[in-house]
C-alpha cells in the first residue's frame, strides 16, 4: 500500500493530532493557471516560490530531499492530485502549496492519470510529528469527493479559503 495512504489510513482515527490547515495557508503560496510541462518543472518552480517567500533555508537542500522522497515512492495519489513533500534540513518554515495547474501534465500515481493539482509539504526535517499531522489533516480533506472537486473548481484566494472552513 502507498506510504501516504497508511498514513490516511493510520490518522483518519486521531483527529486531535490534526492542524488547522486554514490557519497555514499562506496566500503567495496558493496559485491558479499555474504553467508547467513537467512534473520536474513543476515541482522546481514551486519550490522557488516556497523560497522567494522566505520557507526555505537552503533551496537546493529542498529540492535534493523532494526528490528523493519522489524516488521512494510516487506521490500522485490519483483522482488528478499530486501531494509531493519533504522533511527537510533546507526548510525554515512548515508551508504547503496548493497549485491548480494550467494544463494536466504526466506524474506518476496510483490510478495512472495525469495531474491537475498539486499540495507541496516543506517541513523542517526535525519536526516529524507537525509533517504527519499537516499531511494526515489535508489527507482527510482530499478524500472528501466535494471538497476534492470545491477546491478543483476555485478560481481565487477567496474561494479557498471558503472551502477550507
Amino acid at each position: 500500500m502507498h506510504r501516504a495512504l497508511k498514513l490516511l489510513k493510520a490518522f483518519l482515527h486521531n483527529r486531535s493530532c490534526v492542524m488547522d490547515i486554514k490557519e497555514m495557508l499562506e496566500p503567495e503560496l496558493v496559485k491558479f493557471s499555474f504553467k508547467s510541462d513537467t512534473k520536474e518543472e513543476a515541482i522546481e518552480k514551486i519550490v522557488d516560490l516556497m523560497n522567494e517567500n522566505g520557507y526555505l533555508s537552503d533551496k537546493e537542500q529542498y529540492l535534493k530531499d523532494v526528490y528523493a522522497r519522489e524516488a521512494e515512492t510516487a506521490t500522485g495519489m490519483g483522482m488528478g492530485l499530486a501531494i509531493p513533500h519533504a522533511r527537510s534540513a533546507g526548510v525554515k518554515k512548515t508551508c504547503f502549496s496548493l497549485i491548480h495547474l494550467e494544463k494536466k501534465i504526466k506524474w506518476e500515481s496510483l490510478d495512472d492519470q495525469p495531474v491537475e493539482f498539486i499540495i507541496m509539504l516543506a517541513v523542517p526535517k526535525d519536526e516529524n510529528s507537525e509533517f504527519l499531522s499537516l499531511l494526515s489533516g489535508l489527507s482527510m480533506k482530499l478524500v472528501d469527493d466535494e471538497f476534492r472537486e470545491n477546491l478543483y473548481a476555485a478560481q481565487t484566494i477567496e474561494d479557498v479559503y471558503q472551502i477550507f472552513e
